[in-house]
């Protein structure tokens, strides 16, 4: 099953409706474990088909990897595991000469207009006493989800971002190489 879908799909982006009310952030923290549980699946289903020479893999993180998520209980730690995955998967690529890239998508803002999104900076503006989208402005220059979706192809299509390994996606800046090199 997974096979066809790995080779028809180019961009794929997977996300489910998280509570951060209440509990600590325990329903967050056990959805985002069985987020990452399923990115490792998808990992290693790219590893052993495998994929065309040149073929690159996206792993979409958060800006929660580098900055916290303290509402959020485990949600910053898995996003960050994503990272450590597809190094790893980097790695073995290398060693089986497969010539396929994991690279890491990084949201580094809050995207409105998303239901996770929204109830994210629902819950952090009301944790503060302010409006969401006052929350939301912190971040500068919102990023809208076709403008997200347009870097993601832009990392995919754009030479200069073959040999990179992790991607910031910002309203303000566009995409920012976090680590590896730009060409």
């Amino acid at each position: 099953m997974c096979r066809p879908l790995l080779r028809a799909t180019r961009v794929r982006a997977s996300g489910r409706k998280k509570s951060l009310a209440g509990g600590g952030g325990h329903a967050f923290e056990h959805l985002s474990n069985t987020y990452s549980g399923i990115q490792l699946y998808w990992l290693q289903a790219a590893l052993k088909l495998p994929l065309k020479p040149a073929s690159r893999v996206l792993v979409g993180s958060s800006g929660a990897a580098e900055n916290g998520s303290p509402m959020s209980g485990g949600y910053a730690g898995a996003k960050r595991m994503l990272w450590f995955m597809a190094n790893y998967a980097n790695k073995i690529a290398e060693q089986k000469r497969l010539g396929i890239r994991f690279q890491a998508i990084v949201p580094q803002q809050i995207i409105g207009g998303t239901g996770v999104g929204d109830e994210a900076s629902a819950a952090y503006a009301g944790a503060r006493g302010i409006e969401r989208e006052a929350f939301l402005a912190q971040f500068g220059a919102p990023l809208p989800p076709r403008a997200f979706g347009d870097y993601v192809i832009a990392v995919l299509d754009d030479p200069q971002y073959a040999k990179g390994f992790a991607f910031g996606l910002k309203g303000d800046t566009g995409i920012t190489v976090l680590e590896g090199d730009a060409a």
